[in-house]
C-alpha cells in the first residue's frame, strides 16, 4: 500500500503541474481575451462546443480507458486503437463539414459554417495524441505530459492574443484551439518514441471495445447532457447570452476540473492493480477523497463568496452580468469530486454497464429540467442544472455501495463535516467583503483570501477536522520527499 501511496502522491504532483499550468494559462487567456473580444464571440464558439466535445468522445470511443485498465498491452493493441481513432476522426470531420450549413441555419448564425469546419479539425489532430497520452498515463509518466500540455496551451494563448489584437474577433478563439492541438501533436510524437505498426487486430478490437463501448455511450450521454445547455441557450436567446453563460461555466468549472482530471488520470491507473481487493480500495479511496473534498468545497464556496471581486478582476466590467450564473454553477460543481470518485470505482471494477445505466437515468432526468428552464427563464435553467448535478452523485454512489461497500451514506458522512467547515469560512469571507463595498476589487480579494486562510487554519485546528490534518500530512510528506532529493 505504501508503494501505491507513493505513486499516487507523485502522480498527483505532476498531474497538478500539467493540469494546473494549463488551467492557469486558460485563466490568463480568458482574462486577456475577455477584454479584447465581446461576449458574442465566446457565444459563437459555445454553439460549436457540443460537436467538438462529442466528436472527441467518439474518436476515443472508450479505448484509452480500456487500454489503461488492461494489465498487459501490446503494440498490436496500441496500433489497432490508433488506426481506429484516426479513421473515426476523419469520418466525423467529413460529416460535420457537410452538415455545417444546417447547424448555422438552426442558430441563425451564418458565420458558424466556416467556424465549425475549421474548429473541428481538432478532431483528427487529437486522434493522433490519444495513444501517446495513454502510454504515458499507463506508465504513470505525468511529467512529460505536463511539459507537453503547458507548452501547447501557451502557444495557443499567444496565437489567440495576436489574432485578437489584430481585430479578428471570434477567429482568435478558433486559432487558439487549432494552434494548441497542432503543437500538442508535434510534441507528443517528438518526445514519445513509440511508433505504430502497420497492423490491425480484430481480436484486440473486440477485447477492448467490449469494455470501451459502454464508456463510449456513457461519455457521449454525459457530453450531450453537459453541452445541451449551449444548444438551448444559443437557440432561445442569442450569442451574447450564450457567451455570458459559457464564460460563467468556464470560470466555475475550472478549479474542480483540475481536481477531477487529477482523480481520473491518477487514481484509475493506480487503483486498477488492486481492483479485486475491496478493503484496500475503500481504504485508499477514503484516504484520498477527504482531502480532495476539502480542497473542492473550500474553493467552490469561496468562489461564491468572492464572486464580485473575481469577475470584476479577471473578466472586467462588461462581464458583471455573469456573477449570479457563476455563483449558482459553483454550488452545483462542488459535487464534482464525488462524481469523479464514484465513476472511477465503477471503471476500476470493470462495471462500465453500471456507469452507462447511471448516465442513461441522468440523461432522462435532465429533460424535464431543460423543459422547465426553457419556460422559466435562464436562471431557472441554471439552478436546475446545479440541482441535477447533485442528484447525479446520488445515483453514482448507489452503485459504489454495491461494488466496494462505500456508498452515498458513507461518502456523505465523510463529506458533511467538510461541507459545513467550508460553508462557515465562506460565509465569514463573504461578510468581510460586504463590509468593504467601495474598496478596490483587487484589495478586497486579497483581504478576503487572507481572512479565509486564517479561518481555515484556526477552524481546522480547533475543530480537529480529519480532512484538514490529512491534507497537511500529504503536503508535508511531499515537501519532505523533495527536500531529501535535494
Amino acid at each position: 500500500m505504501s508503494t501505491l501511496k507513493d505513486k499516487t502522491v507523485k502522480g498527483f504532483f505532476w498531474n497538478f503541474l500539467e493540469t494546473g499550468s494549463s488551467q492557469l494559462i486558460a485563466l490568463i487567456s480568458t482574462m486577456i481575451l475577455a477584454r479584447l473580444l465581446v461576449p458574442a464571440d465566446f457565444g459563437l464558439i459555445g454553439m460549436t462546443t457540443i460537436f467538438v466535445s462529442l466528436g472527441q468522445v467518439l474518436v476515443d470511443s472508450g479505448f484509452s480507458q480500456a487500454l489503461i485498465r488492461k494489465q498487459e498491452c501490446t503494440d498490436r493493441d496500441y496500433s489497432t486503437v490508433l488506426w481506429i481513432n484516426i479513421s473515426i476522426s476523419w469520418i466525423l470531420y467529413v460529416l460535420i463539414f457537410i452538415s455545417a450549413p444546417w447547424v448555422a441555419q438552426y442558430f441563425q448564425e451564418p458565420r458558424l459554417v466556416l467556424i465549425l469546419r475549421l474548429l473541428t479539425l481538432v478532431l483528427p489532430l487529437n486522434a493522433m495524441n490519444v495513444i501517446q497520452r495513454t502510454i504515458l498515463t499507463k506508465s504513470l509518466d505525468f511529467k512529460q505530459q505536463a511539459i507537453i500540455t503547458a507548452s501547447s496551451v501557451t502557444v495557443g494563448l499567444v496565437v489567440a492574443i495576436i489574432m485578437a489584437m489584430q481585430g479578428m474577433g471570434v477567429w482568435a478563439l478558433v486559432g487558439k484551439a487549432l494552434a494548441t492541438q497542432v503543437v500538442m501533436a508535434l510534441l507528443f510524437w517528438t518526445l514519445n518514441k513509440w511508433r505504430p505498426k502497420a497492423i490491425f487486430s480484430w481480436q484486440s478490437f473486440h477485447e477492448l471495445f467490449s469494455f470501451g463501448s459502454k464508456l463510449l455511450m456513457v461519455y457521449s450521454l454525459a457530453t450531450v447532457s453537459k453541452n445541451i445547455y449551449n444548444v438551448v441557450i444559443g437557440k432561445k436567446y442569442n450569442a451574447t447570452e450564450l457567451g455570458y453563460y459559457t464564460n460563467a461555466d468556464l470560470m466555475a468549472c475550472m478549479p474542480v476540473s483540475l481536481l477531477t482530471i487529477l482523480c481520473n488520470r491518477v487514481l484509475f491507473p493506480v487503483l486498477s492493480p488492486i481492483q479485486n481487493d475491496n478493503e484496500s480500495l475503500r481504504r485508499m479511496l477514503r484516504q484520498i477523497l477527504r482531502p480532495m473534498l476539502l480542497i473542492a468545497f473550500m474553493m467552490m464556496f469561496l468562489f461564491v463568496a468572492m464572486a464580485d471581486s473575481i469577475v470584476s478582476i479577471f473578466l472586467g466590467a462588461q462581464w458583471l452580468h455573469i456573477i449570479p450564473y457563476f455563483q449558482i454553477l459553483c454550488v452545483g460543481y462542488s459535487a464534482a469530486v464525488l462524481h469523479s470518485v464514484n465513476q472511477i470505482i465503477m471503471n476500476v471494477k470493470g462495471r462500465s454497464d453500471y456507469f452507462l445505466r447511471t448516465e442513461v437515468i441522468k440523461y432522462i432526468l435532465i429533460i424535464p429540467v431543460i423543459i422547465i428552464g426553457i419556460y422559466g427563464g435562464i436562471y431557472v435553467l441554471i439552478v436546475g442544472y446545479a440541482i441535477f448535478y447533485w442528484i447525479g452523485f446520488l445515483l453514482n454512489g448507489f452503485y459504489s455501495f454495491r461494488l466496494v461497500g462505500y456508498g452515498v451514506k458513507a461518502q456523505l458522512i465523510d463529506a458533511l463535516p467538510i461541507i459545513l467547515f467550508s460553508a462557515i469560512i465562506a460565509i465569514i469571507t463573504y461578510f468581510f467583503g460586504w463590509l468593504l463595498p467601495n474598496w478596490n476589487a483587487f484589495i478586497i480579494l486579497i483581504l478576503q483570501l487572507l481572512v479565509a486562510l486564517i479561518c481555515f487554519v484556526v477552524l481546522g485546528r480547533s475543530t480537529k477536522l480529519h480532512a484538514y490534518y490529512q491534507l497537511k500530512e500529504l503536503i508535508y510528506e511531499y515537501l519532505n520527499r523533495v527536500r531529501l532529493k535535494e
